[in-house]
């Protein structure tokens, strides 16, 4: 027998809604579990009922997790904010030098455009410490390009 499939929307009636989310939430720390003692993994599931009760899994401390993850998601944002100062003062250099050497006319205002674009998406979709020798040489690529 093959089971129907579910829409992707909100449950209207109360009883079914309560049964559905007790099956679901005991399903989902089901396999919290099993990740956690088949790949060694560290899982911590928080989940917060519509009246407002708690229910929560963690393969170890809870506590010790959340600080973990607060300190990974702290550096993580510091490394984007100056990733991204890197990225807008090496864009403003590229500026400077096409503006000073007269590239930056008809085609190559496009493309110096297109390249500070490209520059900001690849940086930031990288970490900074691997790509700043890559970096640089596309910089002298495209310069030497549009001068």
């Amino acid at each position: 027998m093959v089971r129907g499939k579910i829409e992707m929307k909100r449950i209207e009636n109360a009883t079914s809604r309560q049964v559905t989310f007790t099956k679901r939430r005991n399903g989902l720390l089901k396999k919290a579990y099993e990740l956690s003692v088949l790949c060694d993994a560290e899982v911590a599931v928080i989940i917060f009922s519509q009246k407002d009760k708690l229910y929560e899994f963690c393969s170890s401390d809870m506590q010790e997790t959340l600080t973990r993850y607060h300190n990974y998601a702290k550096d993580e944002q510091t490394n984007k904010v100056e990733v991204e100062q890197h990225v807008q003062a090496y864009v403003e250099q590229i500026a400077s030098i096409l503006v000073a050497s007269g590239g930056l006319v008809g085609v190559c205002n496009g493309a110096f455009h297109q390249v500070s674009k490209g520059l900001r998406d690849w940086i930031t979709s990288m970490p900074f410490w691997r790509n700043s020798c890559h970096f640089l040489g596309y910089i002298h690529m495209h310069i030497c390009v549009c001068t």
